[in-house]
Protein backbone atom coordinates (compact mmCIF):
# COMPACT_ATOMS: atom_id res chain seq x y z
CA UNK A 1 0.00 0.00 0.00
CA UNK A 2 1.05 3.53 -0.94
CA UNK A 3 -0.45 6.92 0.76
CA UNK A 4 0.44 10.44 -1.15
CA UNK A 5 2.80 12.48 0.58
CA UNK A 6 3.39 16.19 0.07
CA UNK A 7 6.69 16.99 -1.11
CA UNK A 8 6.81 20.71 -2.25
CA UNK A 9 3.87 23.22 -0.72
CA UNK A 10 5.25 25.45 -2.62
CA UNK A 11 4.53 24.14 -6.36
CA UNK A 12 1.88 21.56 -4.40
CA UNK A 13 3.46 18.79 -5.39
CA UNK A 14 3.12 15.37 -3.99
CA UNK A 15 3.96 11.73 -4.81
CA UNK A 16 3.47 8.38 -3.30
CA UNK A 17 5.11 6.65 -0.42
CA UNK A 18 5.00 3.06 0.88
CA UNK A 19 3.24 2.44 3.79
CA UNK A 20 6.06 0.64 6.13
CA UNK A 21 4.28 0.32 9.39
CA UNK A 22 6.21 3.35 10.57
CA UNK A 23 5.22 5.87 12.62
CA UNK A 24 3.12 8.68 10.18
CA UNK A 25 4.69 12.03 10.96
CA UNK A 26 1.89 14.90 10.52
CA UNK A 27 2.25 17.52 7.84
CA UNK A 28 1.51 21.29 8.24
CA UNK A 29 -2.56 20.46 7.37
CA UNK A 30 -2.31 18.08 10.43
CA UNK A 31 -2.49 14.90 7.90
CA UNK A 32 -0.87 11.61 9.01
CA UNK A 33 1.96 10.52 6.10
CA UNK A 34 4.40 7.81 5.72
CA UNK A 35 7.69 9.23 6.96
CA UNK A 36 10.18 6.58 4.81
CA UNK A 37 12.36 7.57 1.97
CA UNK A 38 11.09 6.30 -1.48
CA UNK A 39 8.79 6.54 -3.79
CA UNK A 40 6.52 4.92 -6.67
CA UNK A 41 5.54 6.65 -9.75
CA UNK A 42 1.32 6.89 -9.77
CA UNK A 43 1.52 5.02 -13.08
CA UNK A 44 2.68 2.12 -11.80
CA UNK A 45 -0.89 1.91 -9.09
CA UNK A 46 -3.36 -0.41 -9.41
CA UNK A 47 -5.93 1.85 -8.15
CA UNK A 48 -6.01 5.46 -5.84
CA UNK A 49 -8.53 5.95 -3.45
CA UNK A 50 -9.26 9.99 -3.61
CA UNK A 51 -10.79 12.37 -1.29
CA UNK A 52 -14.09 13.88 -2.06
CA UNK A 53 -15.97 16.64 -1.02
CA UNK A 54 -18.25 16.90 -3.54
CA UNK A 55 -18.70 14.83 -6.97
CA UNK A 56 -21.06 14.08 -9.94
CA UNK A 57 -22.40 11.29 -11.82
CA UNK A 58 -19.19 12.10 -14.85
CA UNK A 59 -16.43 11.50 -12.09
CA UNK A 60 -16.15 15.65 -11.58
CA UNK A 61 -14.59 15.89 -8.47
CA UNK A 62 -14.62 18.64 -5.90
CA UNK A 63 -11.64 18.26 -3.80
CA UNK A 64 -10.02 20.48 -0.89
CA UNK A 65 -9.06 23.46 -3.75
CA UNK A 66 -5.25 23.04 -3.84
CA UNK A 67 -4.58 21.07 -6.71
CA UNK A 68 -2.67 18.45 -4.94
CA UNK A 69 -4.29 15.47 -7.48
CA UNK A 70 -5.06 17.04 -10.48
CA UNK A 71 -1.20 17.65 -10.71
CA UNK A 72 -0.14 14.23 -9.98
CA UNK A 73 -2.47 12.65 -12.33
CA UNK A 74 -2.54 15.40 -14.78
CA UNK A 75 -0.99 12.78 -17.55
CA UNK A 76 -4.76 11.14 -18.02
CA UNK A 77 -5.74 14.60 -19.67
CA UNK A 78 -3.38 13.70 -22.21
CA UNK A 79 -5.48 10.72 -23.77
CA UNK A 80 -9.35 9.63 -23.29
CA UNK A 81 -8.17 6.04 -22.12
CA UNK A 82 -6.00 4.82 -19.55
CA UNK A 83 -5.58 1.25 -17.65
CA UNK A 84 -3.91 2.17 -15.03
CA UNK A 85 -4.64 3.95 -12.34
CA UNK A 86 -8.24 3.53 -11.84
CA UNK A 87 -8.97 7.07 -9.97
CA UNK A 88 -11.83 5.86 -7.06
CA UNK A 89 -13.50 8.76 -5.27
CA UNK A 90 -14.19 8.15 -1.57
CA UNK A 91 -17.67 9.71 -0.12
CA UNK A 92 -21.28 9.53 1.29
CA UNK A 93 -24.06 9.63 -0.61
CA UNK A 94 -24.85 13.06 0.37
CA UNK A 95 -21.94 14.26 -1.10
CA UNK A 96 -23.58 14.02 -4.78
CA UNK A 97 -24.34 16.92 -6.85
CA UNK A 98 -26.10 17.22 -10.11
CA UNK A 99 -23.79 18.33 -12.20
CA UNK A 100 -20.42 20.03 -11.39
CA UNK A 101 -18.55 22.46 -13.91
CA UNK A 102 -15.33 20.74 -14.89
CA UNK A 103 -12.51 22.79 -15.58
CA UNK A 104 -9.74 22.33 -18.29
CA UNK A 105 -7.41 21.10 -15.66
CA UNK A 106 -9.56 18.84 -13.61
CA UNK A 107 -9.00 15.12 -13.85
CA UNK A 108 -11.98 12.75 -13.91
CA UNK A 109 -12.90 10.40 -11.29
CA UNK A 110 -13.15 6.76 -12.65
CA UNK A 111 -15.45 5.40 -10.02
CA UNK A 112 -17.16 6.49 -7.06
CA UNK A 113 -17.87 4.36 -3.59
CA UNK A 114 -20.30 5.91 -1.29
CA UNK A 115 -22.04 3.75 1.66
CA UNK A 116 -24.56 2.59 -1.24
CA UNK A 117 -22.29 1.18 -2.88
CA UNK A 118 -19.82 1.48 -6.35
CA UNK A 119 -20.80 3.73 -8.92
CA UNK A 120 -18.81 3.52 -12.50
CA UNK A 121 -18.32 7.23 -14.25
CA UNK A 122 -16.44 6.36 -16.97
CA UNK A 123 -16.92 3.24 -19.73
CA UNK A 124 -13.74 1.72 -19.54
CA UNK A 125 -13.76 0.58 -16.03
CA UNK A 126 -17.63 -0.41 -16.21
CA UNK A 127 -18.70 -4.30 -15.18
CA UNK A 128 -19.87 -6.24 -18.60
CA UNK A 129 -23.32 -6.81 -18.18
Amino acid sequence: MYLPRIVDYRHKRMLFAPDRGESAALNRHGIPEPAGRGFVPVRALAVVFLPVLGFDRHGTRLGSGAGYYDRLLSFRLQRSSWHSPMLVGMAYGCQELPHIERRTHDVALDAVVTEDGMMFCTPQWRPAP
